[in-house]
C-alpha cells in the first residue's frame, strides 16, 4: 500500500505537495482535521478530498484514472502566522512647506487562503508553499502598489514631515 498524507507539521507551510505517483488500487490517502486536499491528476486539479482516513483513491476519483500520475496538495484550513510588509525610502518634496524628506510604511498582515487553486497557479507545484515564500512574493506586490499610494496621499494632503505619524492610521 502507498499512503499519502501531509508530512510537514509546521504552521508556516500553507500548502504541501506529495510526490507524483501512478494511481494504483493500493494507493490510499488520509486528510487530517486541519486540512483539505486537492487531487491533481496529470497535473490538473481534478477533485477535492475533505477530512478522511485511508480513502482508496481510485474508488474516489474513478477507476478510469488508474495508471495516471496523481499527487495531492494538502491545504491548511487555519490562517498562517502574521506576516510583515513594508516599503520605504520614498523621497518626498513638499513645495508648500519647503521640505524634502524620506518616508515609508510597514505593518503586519494576516493571509487567509480562500481559493487554494489560484494560490497553486500563482506559485506552481514544484515546491511547498510556505509563509516565507508567500511573504517574499507579496512584499514586492505591496511595495509596487503602496509606494505610489503613499506618495499620492502625502502630496494630495499637503502633509509636512511632522504630520506623518498622526496620519498613519488614516493612510
Amino acid at each position: 500500500k502507498i499512503e499519502l498524507f501531509p508530512t510537514i507539521a509546521s504552521n508556516d507551510v500553507a500548502i504541501q505537495f506529495t510526490d507524483s505517483i501512478l494511481l494504483e488500487k493500493a494507493v490510499i490517502a488520509s486528510v487530517p482535521t486541519d486540512y483539505f486536499a486537492i487531487i491533481y491528476i496529470d497535473e490538473k486539479p481534478s477533485a477535492r478530498l475533505d477530512v478522511c482516513d485511508k480513502t482508496v483513491l481510485y474508488k474516489y476519483v474513478g477507476k478510469e484514472f488508474l495508471g495516471k500520475h496523481i499527487r495531492l496538495a494538502y491545504i491548511k484550513k487555519i490562517d498562517l502566522p502574521l506576516m510583515n510588509w513594508g516599503f520605504g525610502d520614498i523621497h518626498i518634496r513638499n513645495e508648500k512647506y519647503d521640505q524634502t524628506y524620506r518616508t515609508g510604511a510597514n505593518g503586519k498582515y494576516l493571509l487567509t487562503i480562500n481559493d487554494a487553486q489560484k494560490v497553486v497557479k500563482a506559485f506552481g507545484t514544484e515546491e511547498n508553499i510556505s509563509k516565507d515564500l508567500i511573504e517574499s512574493k507579496t512584499k514586492i506586490l505591496i511595495q509596487s502598489v503602496g509606494t505610489p499610494l503613499l506618495n499620492q496621499y502625502i502630496n494630495s494632503n499637503c502633509l509636512s514631515a511632522f504630520d506623518l505619524n498622526s496620519k498613519s492610521e488614516e493612510f
